[in-house]
């Protein structure tokens, strides 16, 4: 059986939660309340924002980036954005954390990424990617990462 696009989201967010020791937030996407109450998962220092598609391709909402941003430094927590291709030949997790740069700041509102792009780049990356974005006139600083290499940041605070 097929689950649904929200299960599907469920269980990618409690797997993460589990592995991070956070705790996930209910229906935090149908939500309109505070924004302690934003974001997927909170563990002690950080506010999570889970995305998951069975695509090859995904595109990185600048949007969505600045809301968990908000959200987390409202409550003193680290953002961090995460992103997963749950299927395919290239399936992995990429998280992008607020890192400073010396890019030149993008002036589009969206990065589409493909599964295989993003793949191969961790063969000779870390971070994957750099990029800025312009936040209200602010330039945010952007770097993308494995999952795994992430934890290992993480581990190593």
């Amino acid at each position: 059986m097929k689950l649904s696009k929200r299960a599907f989201s469920e269980k990618q967010e409690k797997s993460i939660a589990k592995e991070l020791g956070g705790k996930t937030i209910p229906n935090s996407g149908g939500l309109r309340t505070v924004s302690s109450w934003k974001g997927d998962i909170n563990t002690d220092t950080e506010k999570l924002e889970c995305k998951i598609t069975n695509s090859n391709k995904y595109t990185l909402k600048f949007s969505d980036l600045s809301k968990i941003r908000s959200y987390a430094l409202k409550y003193g927590r680290d953002p961090v954005f995460l992103f997963e291709f749950a299927s395919g030949e290239y399936k992995d997790k990429y998280v992008c954390l607020f890192e400073h740069n010396n890019c030149e700041t993008l002036k589009k509102k969206s990065l589409l990424f493909s599964a295989e792009e993003l793949f191969k780049l961790q063969k000779t990356n870390s971070p994957l990617y750099l990029f800025k974005y312009a936040d209200n006139g602010i330039d945010r600083g952007i770097s993308i990462y494995t999952y795994r290499h992430y934890l290992t940041i993480r581990n190593n605070t």
